[in-house]
This record gives structure tokens, C-alpha cells and sequence, in this order.
């Protein structure tokens, strides 16, 4: 295009500058679009780096390496698997700390404490949570898995795994390190 005067190639110029412009911010506010969105796709997952024992004590205590912090109004997946050791004497049990009118629902998978294997629905709607009954630990080493939803109301918080022995006993309750669990955004 021929321009007639300075003017008007300065001010075609100048359009063109400011659609470059325009342009660019539409590109970096997608761009920002999506990286919040990819984070929002990942998992907050923790795998404990070192073993962790209790010995003689059936009070729930806080995990040293399972604590998330939770958003208000938002739905989570809840995944794990614990790798427990402890005698069948003292077993294992476990429960969860967590913001105001928080609900968790989830299935164990694992043994009870009467070293039978079984898949148990837990419903858990009040804080501080639930002793999560016994599991067997047989033993040995025993895998403790679980699936479930997590749902926040309009506070937020921490969410926080807490465990014990199930009957407090002079012997080791350990979870295991490689022992790991996964909270999931989907809603």
C-alpha cells in the first residue's frame, strides 16, 4: 500500500504496533490460561522418603511427610497405598485431620485385625476424623490401599493423615518409606 503523506505511514505504523500488541497480550494471557490449567490437571502426590515408627502408642499422631493444603469448594480424588509393618498384637489404625465440613468418603483395601482380607467402605463427616479401626499387619509387611473422594465446603485447610497402633504394644509400627498417596483435583 502507497502512503500519500508521512502522517499516514506513521499512523499505519502505528495500527500495526498496536495490533502486534494486542496480539502478543492475547498470547500470554492464554499461555497463562493454560499453565494454571496444567496445574490444576497435576496431582499433589507425596512419597515418604523415610520410614516412619510409632512404638507403644495407640493415639493418632500426625504423619511427618502426609499433609496437603486443601482449597475451599473443590473436590478431590483421593489414591494410596501404605506400606505398614507391625506385629498382630499391635496393628495398625489410621484417620484423618481436616478443614471444617470437609466429607471423606473412600474404600481400604487391606487386612482387619483379625488378619482377614477385606474392602471396606469409609464415610467419614465430622473433624478430626475416624480411629479407621484396625489393620492387620499380620507380621510383615502388609499394603494398606485406598480410593476415595475428598469434598471441601467453604473452608479451606489442612489435610493431614494421622496414625497409630491400633492397640498400643512394645513393638514397632513403621510406615514404610516408598509408602505414597495422591490427591487429584476434579472439581
Amino acid at each position: 500500500m502507497a502512503y500519500t503523506t508521512l502522517t499516514d505511514a506513521i499512523e499505519a505504523v502505528s495500527e500495526a504496533q498496536k495490533i502486534t500488541a494486542d496480539w502478543g497480550n492475547s498470547v500470554k494471557n492464554l499461555l497463562n490460561a493454560l499453565r494454571t490449567y496444567a496445574q490444576e490437571l497435576t496431582p499433589m502426590q507425596i512419597a515418604k522418603v523415610a520410614d516412619e515408627t510409632v512404638n507403644n502408642s495407640a493415639t493418632l499422631q500426625n504423619d511427618n511427610e502426609f499433609s496437603w493444603t486443601l482449597a475451599a469448594s473443590t473436590t478431590y480424588r483421593l489414591t494410596g497405598q501404605l506400606l505398614v509393618s507391625s506385629n498382630a498384637t499391635a496393628d495398625f489404625k489410621m484417620g484423618w485431620t481436616y478443614p471444617t465440613s470437609t466429607t471423606i468418603s473412600y474404600s481400604v483395601l487391606g487386612y482387619n485385625t483379625s488378619d482377614s482380607f477385606q474392602n471396606t467402605h469409609v464415610d467419614q463427616t465430622t473433624v478430626p476424623g475416624f480411629n479407621g479401626g484396625g489393620h492387620g499387619a499380620i507380621n510383615s509387611l502388609d499394603t494398606i490401599g485406598f480410593d476415595g473422594l475428598i469434598v471441601t465446603s467453604t473452608t479451606s485447610g489442612t489435610l493431614q493423615l494421622q496414625w497409630a497402633q491400633n492397640t498400643a504394644n512394645a513393638s514397632n509400627t513403621i510406615v514404610k518409606a516408598n509408602s505414597f498417596i495422591s490427591l487429584l483435583k476434579v472439581a
